[in-house]
């Protein structure tokens, strides 16, 4: 589980293979792998809304127990935060959101997504509802009680909680990037 903006992707099998070619001596998990390790629509998806720098692919964990390969696309370091406020603008969440949306075409599928992806997904959908950016993170984190996921399995469940004037919005965002908007609650001043 990472708190950067990621989503997971299907490997192709030339990828694959040129990972179980490398596993000698040079093998590192969790390397850095070339666009040809995503399909043909994936790779257009990637030139058409990021600028080359803008994102990384890596080598991923899919699954538990018995999982595979896939690729992890990281396109924004940790959530910048500074005293809780989301030092990131309603581009960064929009821009989330939009990339989510086309990887989800062009996949047929909804991509499993990382904690970060969870956050900026959330705040696009309260952007939306509030007609403003003025948020603030109030908090974020795995919903599960025992170790959070490492890989990308999609059987975890993340929560978001962010700051509105005196309320606080919450939600639930599966790991294939469903978010549920659970409402809004006054916050004490004490």
């Amino acid at each position: 589980m990472t708190d950067a903006v990621a989503f997971e992707l299907p490997i192709t099998e030339e990828a694959i293979d040129a990972l179980l070619e490398a596993e000698g001596a040079d093998y590192k998990p969790g390397q850095q792998l070339p666009m040809t390790a995503v399909s043909p629509e994936l790779r257009d998806v990637l030139i058409d809304e990021l600028t080359e720098g803008a994102y990384t692919l890596f080598e991923a964990d899919s699954g538990r127990g018995a999982s595979g390969n896939a690729v992890a696309l990281e396109i924004m370091g940790h959530i910048a935060d500074a005293g809780g406020v989301i030092a990131v603008s309603a581009a960064a969440y929009t821009g989330t959101q939009r990339i989510y949306q086309r990887l989800r075409s062009a996949m047929g599928r909804r991509p499993l997504i990382s904690l970060g992806a969870a956050v900026h997904l959330a705040a696009a959908d309260l952007v939306d509802r509030l007609g403003t950016t003025d948020l603030q993170v109030h908090g974020y984190g795995d919903a599960r009680t025992p170790a959070p996921d490492a890989s990308y399995s999609g059987e975890d469940h993340f929560f978001v909680v962010f700051a509105h004037r005196q309320d606080l919005h919450s939600y639930l965002v599966d790991a294939r990037g469903r978010t549920h908007y659970l409402g809004a609650v006054a916050r004490r001043t004490i």
